[in-house]
C-alpha cells in the first residue's frame, strides 16, 4: 500500500504506538489507584470526570496548535515534557494521601491536554507530508492503531500491578513510552519536518461558525441547533458511560469470576473493537444511512444498555451493547472528520476541529458530574432512570427536527 511506503506515515504512526500504550497504561493504573482509597466510589468518579476535561478545552488547544510555528519541533519536545511529568508522578504516587491523589490527577489532565495539542500539530503535518489521495486512509489507520493498542496498554498496566503492586513502576514505564515515542519522532524528524507560518490571514468574522454549519449540513441535513442538541444530549450520557461502568462493576463484584481490572479491560476491548470496525469497514447499508436514522439506533442501543444495568445486570450483554454503540458512533464520527479536512482551510484545521469538539463536549462534564453525584448521593436506579430520560429527549429532538434545505 502506498501509505505504508510514506516515511512520514511510518514516523507518525511509530510515535503514536508508544504514546498510546503509555496513556492507556496509566488510565487503568489510575482507576486501580483510586480503588485503593477508603472512599473508592468518590475517587473513581473524580478520575472519570477528570478524563473528559481536556476535551472541553479543545477549541483553545486547537487554536494554540494552529498558532505554533515549528509543528514538528514541538511534537517531539512535548513528548519529553510528558515523560518528565510522569517521572515526577512516579516519585510521589506511592504516598497514598488525598493531596497526592489530586496532584496525580492534575498531572494526568495536563498530559492529556498536551496530547490534544499534539493532535492539532499532526493535522498540519499530515496536510503537507501526506498526499490527499490516501490521507483519509492514514487517518483511519492511526485511529485504528491507537484504538487497538489501548487494551494492550491496559493489559500491561494490570499485569504490572498484579505482579508488583508498584504504582511508581507503572509511572516510570509510562514515562519510558513517551521517551521512546520522542526518539522515534527524532529518528524520522526529516520526514515530518514542517514549518508552518502562524496564522496571518484574517478570516472573515464568523468564518469558523459558517464552516461548521456547512459541515453539519452536509453530514446530517439538519440545522445546527437541533444537531448540537442531539449531540450534546448523547455526549452527556455517552461520556458518563465510563463513570457508570466503573461504579457498576465496583458495586456488583460477583457478576463474573473475573477481577475488577479485567472486567474493565474486556469492556474497553469491546468498545474499541466497535470503534475500529466502525471506522475501517465499508458497510454500504450503514455508510449510506441518514444521520438521523443512525443516531436513532445509537440512542436506542444506549437505552438498552441502561436497561441492562437496571434489570438484567448481565455482563456479557453489556459488552455486546457496548460494541454496537461504539460501532455506530464511529460511523458517524468518520463522516464528520473526513469533511472537516476536506472543507477547512489549512491554517484553521485545528481551530475548526477543536471548536467542533468543544461544542460537542460542552455537556460532557455536566453529564459526567451529574451521573457521578446521582450514583453516590442517591442510588444506581435513580442514575439509570435519569440517563434513559435524557436519551429519550435526544430521540424526540431527532424526530421533531426540521430538515435543512440544501
Amino acid at each position: 500500500m502506498k501509505m505504508l511506503k510514506n516515511k512520514a506515515v511510518l514516523t507518525l504512526t511509530g510515535g503514536d504506538i508508544f504514546s498510546t500504550i503509555g496513556i492507556s497504561i496509566f488510565n487503568i493504573v489510575l482507576l486501580m489507584y483510586a480503588k485503593e482509597f477508603t472512599n473508592a466510589k468518590l475517587m473513581v468518579t473524580i478520575v472519570s470526570i477528570a478524563s473528559i476535561l481536556p476535551g472541553v478545552l479543545s477549541v483553545i488547544i486547537g487554536r494554540v496548535s494552529d498558532m505554533t510555528h515549528s509543528k514538528s519541533k514541538y511534537l517531539v519536545l512535548t513528548k519529553f515534557i510528558q515523560a518528565t511529568m510522569y517521572i515526577i508522578l512516579a516519585n510521589i504516587i506511592d504516598n497514598q494521601t488525598a493531596a497526592v491523589f489530586y496532584v496525580v490527577i492534575l498531572i494526568n489532565i495536563f498530559s492529556d491536554m498536551i496530547g490534544s495539542y499534539n493532535s492539532g500539530l499532526r493535522l498540519s503535518i499530515m496536510k503537507q507530508k501526506i498526499p490527499s489521495s490516501y490521507r483519509q486512509q492514514v487517518i483511519g489507520l492511526n485511529q485504528s492503531v491507537g484504538a487497538l493498542l489501548q487494551p494492550v496498554g491496559q493489559a500491561i498496566g494490570i499485569a504490572i500491578l498484579g505482579a508488583t503492586h508498584n504504582y511508581a513502576l507503572a509511572g516510570y514505564i509510562n514515562a519510558l513510552t513517551f521517551i521512546l515515542a520522542a526518539l522515534i519522532l527524532m529518528l524520522g524528524y526529516r520526514n515530518i519536518h514542517t514549518v508552518v507560518p502562524p496564522v496571518k490571514v484574517q478570516h472573515k468574522k464568523g468564518f469558523v461558525l459558517k464552516n461548521i454549519q456547512a459541515i453539519i449540513g452536509k453530514t446530517s441535513g439538519m440545522r445546527i441547533v437541533p444537531f448540537l442538541s442531539v449531540i450534546l444530549l448523547m455526549n452527556a450520557i455517552g461520556a458518563s458511560m465510563d463513570t457508570v461502568l466503573n461504579l457498576f462493576l465496583l458495586t456488583n463484584e460477583h457478576l463474573t469470576s473475573l477481577s475488577f481490572g479485567v472486567e474493565i479491560l474486556l469492556a474497553t476491548i469491546a468498545f474499541l473493537v466497535g470503534i475500529v470496525l466502525g471506522g475501517v469497514t465499508n458497510v454500504k447499508l450503514l455508510d449510506q444511512m441518514p444521520f438521523r436514522l443512525m443516531a436513532f439506533f445509537q440512542n436506542l442501543f444506549m437505552i438498552l444498555l441502561f436497561l441492562n444495568f437496571m434489570w438484567l445486570r448481565n455482563y456479557w450483554t453489556m459488552l455486546m451493547l457496548f460494541f454496537v454503540s461504539a460501532f455506530l458512533s464511529s460511523k458517524v464520527n468518520a463522516k464528520i472528520n473526513a469533511l472537516i479536512i476536506e472543507m477547512t482551510e489549512p491554517d484553521m484545521l485545528a481551530t475548526v476541529d477543536g471548536t467542533l469538539s468543544s461544542m460537542a463536549m460542552i455537556a460532557v462534564p455536566v453529564g459526567t458530574i451529574t451521573v457521578g453525584l446521582l450514583y453516590n448521593a442517591f442510588s444506581p436506579l435513580v442514575t439509570y432512570v435519569f440517563c434513559i430520560s435524557v436519551l429519550i429527549i435526544s430521540l424526540l429532538c431527532l424526530i421533531s427536527a426540521k430538515q435543512k434545505i440544501q
